[in-house]
């Protein structure tokens, strides 16, 4: 297999890691409707790009989301792992005035990263609860 073949014209990732959780309100009720993305690396001496868009959460207040690596260091002697920041946001009401953001938190999450060809490892996250605005 050449280089080219191997790659799966992938655009270069050289890598990616599945997310799954829940994002609740305050009272721990489910929240339906909240955009989800991944905010990272969370380590600051790690050169790493990931990029994985948001998903919304469904009725149950759960999601799963694909973290992709486009660029940084693929550890060859330890566990490709990395620390993200896992943010879940509300959209603002509409009572709010423009420009004002609606509620948000994040938690700390640790991915593991599979090569290009092999499925990747669903890493469970922490519940993020998002405060009532």
């Amino acid at each position: 297999m050449d280089e080219f073949t191997n790659r799966r014209y992938e655009f270069g990732n050289t890598g990616c890691a599945e997310l799954a959780g829940l994002v609740t309100d305050e009272r721990g009720a489910p929240i339906d409707g909240a955009y989800v993305s991944v905010l990272g690396p969370a380590e600051p001496a790690r050169l790493i790009v990931l990029v994985s868009g948001y998903v919304q959460t469904d009725s149950a207040g759960t999601y799963q989301l694909r973290a992709i690596r486009m660029d940084g260091e693929v550890p060859t002697d330890r566990p490709d792992t990395v620390t993200v920041w896992v943010r879940a946001a509300v959209p603002p009401s509409l009572e709010l005035p423009v420009g004002t953001p609606g509620p948000m938190d994040s938690v700390l999450a640790s991915l593991e990263i599979r090569p290009v060809g092999e499925h990747p490892v669903v890493s469970e996250v922490a519940t993020i609860m998002v405060p009532d605005l």
